[in-house]
């Protein structure tokens, strides 16, 4: 089946399929980042920075143009961190950070723009999406998946009310089944409904709905719909990485500070700085991979424990011949009896040179279920997948992918979530300093807008202005582009 009216969708609100999705406003927005307080009566002389991801690369930019002496310290032997482009079948992939939520106001957009790189409209729904019911082995009517839609948004309007019902320590499983019965939904009708609401959460938190707190609210996407750049995000990444001194394979273990300055004890020698800034993902600093100091506050190591990291990965099958009808013009939803497998899988042809491509998501409980399994039999069932959606045999894939984020030391995980237990609060303390020395920043610290790229640019932005005294004014990249929210402000 394919849909006759192409339903709104953003990577961080699955379906919210006839949403509109209000526009905020870019001063709002800019606000929600945080100001990021003042920067004290320390100035940066030589700044470490730990972590060469999207937010260490931004600020490291940020300081070289300013004349700020800094370095940043790498654990991997590639700059971008989970912005991870790789050729697979000799074409680009992103296999981390993928998506463009919102060109507009986009600090990414801004310095892709700016170097000449391009993007285009990649809506995971469109009218030429498929999705196929499992179960009852065959594609879905689509009155059957308008209803459950219209459940999505009615869910919404309720939850407030269910929110104060279940109380502070409800799950987004319990509300899901709380709305259901509420609704009066039975049969197919539920099930279709409780998919709908079940993958929202998964996708949105990359989790369980069983283990995402009710109060994590979805961080919002800017204005503008779902994009891709153009032959990946790996251009954007070399651009934020020019001018910058960065050290790969340099895995850091230690960080001492004082009213004198830092101390960075590292793999390859020690590091001292008037200042640190640590981006590194939420994932190492709950496993200890890194020693401070003295001790980090006690709120500071709270929020780290009680937030955690989410689990979505992404499987690539590459093709020499399509098997699909119509490749590069729609995606596939999967209806599986197990929830979190392949509930979306993105056709990428369009993306890949032509080449046929298709990128699989799954998380949550199927994603720790499999996690043990072989990278070939992963791949084995979304190949076995397609061909069920598809109703025809395919061949081989000739080259494939499988991310492993979760195990990844220098990741353990895709990116930020709210348990039961957390609040939006603790996100904002991870984002707070340890006095004048010890700064934070990633997507991780973004309140807004965590697990996006634009949430780990914004925050770098953020410690740059906070080191550099320019809080809401923007800061200058090596190309002279002035970033905030958006781009080419008065600096």
């Amino acid at each position: 089946m394919t849909f006759k009216t192409p339903p709104k969708w953003n990577r961080r609100a699955f379906v919210r399929w006839l949403g509109a999705g209000a526009a905020t406003s870019a001063s709002l927005l800019w606000s929600g980042c945080g100001d990021g307080g003042q920067s004290g009566s320390t100035s940066p002389e030589r700044v470490i920075i730990i972590g060469a991801g999207i937010a260490g690369l931004t600020l490291g930019n940020a300081l070289a143009a300013a004349g700020v002496e800094s370095v940043v310290l790498e654990a991997r032997e590639r700059i971008g961190g989970r912005v991870d482009s790789r050729d697979v079948g000799g074409v680009p992939v992103d296999l981390g950070g993928m998506w463009i939520s919102g060109p507009v106001g986009n600090p990414a957009t801004c310095v892709m723009s700016e170097e000449g790189l391009e993007w285009r409209a990649a809506e995971p729904l469109d009218v030429t999406t498929r999705a196929y019911d499992a179960v009852l082995g065959q594609s879905l009517d689509l009155g059957a998946l308008l209803e459950a839609a219209t459940a999505i948004d009615s869910f919404y309007e309720a939850v407030g009310g269910i929110a104060r019902n279940l109380g502070p320590s409800a799950t987004s499983a319990d509300a899901i089944q709380a709305f259901l019965d509420q609704a009066g939904l039975t049969g197919t009708e539920r099930r279709y409904a409780e998919f709908a609401l079940r993958v929202e959460f998964e996708i949105n938190t990359a989790q369980s709905p069983e283990l995402v707190a009710l109060s994590d609210n979805p961080s919002r996407a800017l204005p503008g719909g779902e994009h891709f750049p153009e032959g990946s995000y790996r251009g954007m990444v070399n651009a934020l990485g020019r001018g910058v001194d960065v050290r790969l394979e340099t895995v850091v273990s230690r960080v001492a500070y004082d009213d004198d300055g830092v101390t960075v004890e590292t793999s390859s020698g020690v590091e001292r700085g008037s200042h640190v800034v640590v981006t590194v993902p939420l994932g190492v600093l709950k496993a200890g991979a890194i020693a401070f100091s003295p001790e980090l506050p006690e709120a500071k190591r709270g929020a780290i424990s009680r937030l955690d990291m989410a689990e979505l990965e992404k499987v690539v099958l590459r093709y020499d011949e399509a098997f699909w009808p119509e490749p590069g013009t729609g995606n596939f939803l999967y209806l599986s009896e197990q929830s979190g497998e392949f509930p979306l899988i993105v056709d990428y042809t369009g993306f890949a040179e032509g080449a046929p491509t298709l990128v699989g998501f799954y998380c949550g409980d199927y994603g720790r279920g499999v996690s043990a399994m072989a990278d070939e039999a992963i791949s084995g069932r979304l190949a076995e997948i397609v061909e069920e959606i598809t109703g025809a045999p395919g061949p081989a894939p000739t080259d494939t992918h499988v991310t492993r984020w979760k195990s990844d030391p220098f990741a353990m995980g895709s990116y930020v979530y709210l348990p039961v237990g957390a609040t939006s609060a603790d996100i904002e303390t991870l984002a707070e300093p340890v006095g004048e020395r010890v700064l934070f920043a990633g997507e991780a610290t973004s309140l807004d807008y965590n697990g996006y790229v634009h949430g780990a640019i914004l925050s770098g932005i953020r410690e740059a202005e906070r080191l550099l005294g320019r809080q809401g004014r923007g800061v200058a990249l090596e190309s002279g582009l002035v970033v905030s929210l958006g781009c080419n402000e008065e600096a």
